[in-house]
């Protein structure tokens, strides 16, 4: 009878058939550049998969060909410098698989940078080799070098006496004798390399000496202190210096200046001389010293 037929009960069945999705982001160190990315080894790799139905289960990924590995938090990409070939796919709830996908372009997937840039440093100036230790004056200046194949020189710095300065341009040294130093540079994901350096600063200047071949005569003028010689005495001059040698001698006499060779004759008689004497070394540091002196009439 129709008292005992069933009540049609109606069962609405969602068929899940539609794989996750999922994609790739990139932790820290980070840098793009002509549409190569670059990361380096701080950095790590995010995977992300959505399913709006049965939910994801399970995440998984290959690096280079290795087997597949369950995805539970961003991993580095560990070992050497290049191109890393990431493989990843997502299971959802049900078995649906997303599609593997792969990412070896350089747009997609970071080169992996895991060196700083290479350092060097050039002189500008005087300099002079001793020993193996290299000598530099007041006036020389040091250009720092970096250079960086992968992501590209960020900044270069430099150390003195613990004291660290953004390079800009080439920059001297102030104070004399050894000076040890650092010079830093960073690449555009965060690697650094540093490079120590010994520069010996020459701000010591030569010392000068005179001396005439004849002793100065008696002086009837007991307040006169400037010595007098006849006017066919020598003036001899010399110079030395502890650490680069002597580079030249000059006087300065009759507001005429000339190069020292040999000894200075032809004074006239009777006449006060202020003869000034300059000696460099070979770095450029000079050394005045100024000499009065009177002939007499012989």
């Amino acid at each position: 009878s129709s008292s005992n037929k069933e009540k049609v009960k109606n069962y609405e069945f969602f068929v899940d058939n539609s794989a996750p999705y999922i994609n790739s982001d990139i932790l820290g160190d980070f840098y793009e550049i002509n549409g190569q990315k670059y990361s380096s080894g701080r950095a790590r790799i995010q995977l992300i998969a959505f399913d709006n139905k049965a939910g994801v289960k399970d995440v998984f990924y290959t690096i280079h060909d290795s087997s597949a590995i369950k995805y539970i938090a961003p991993f580095y990409l560990t070992g050497f410098n290049g191109i890393k070939k990431i493989s990843f796919y997502a299971i959802d709830k049900v078995g649906n698989k997303s599609q593997i996908t792969n990412k070896s372009d350089a747009s997609l997937i970071p080169y992996l940078d895991l060196t700083g840039p290479d350092l060097d440093y050039k002189i500008i100036g005087n300099k002079t080799t001793i020993k193996g230790n290299e000598i530099i004056s007041s006036s020389t200046l040091i250009e720092l070098i970096a250079t960086d194949n992968e992501s590209g020189v960020q900044n270069k710095k430099y150390e003195i006496n613990g004291q660290v300065f953004d390079y800009k341009e080439p920059f001297s040294l102030e104070e004399n004798g050894i000076n040890n130093f650092k010079i830093i540079a960073y690449d555009n994901v965060n690697n650094r390399n540093e490079k120590e350096i010994s520069l010996y600063l020459d701000k010591v200047p030569p010392k000068i000496y005179y001396t005439f071949d004849t002793d100065a005569v008696f002086n009837d003028n007991s307040s006169d202190t400037t010595k007098t010689y006849p006017s066919f005495v020598k003036l001899f001059l010399s110079a030395t210096d502890d650490l680069v040698g002597i580079e030249k001698i000059e006087y300065l006499m009759n507001n005429v200046k000339n190069t020292y060779v040999k000894s200075i004759t032809g004074f006239e008689k009777e006449k006060e001389y202020i003869i000034v004497l300059m000696a460099y070394d070979k770095m450029g540091n000079k050394t005045t010293q100024i000499l009065e002196f009177k002939t007499n009439n012989e």
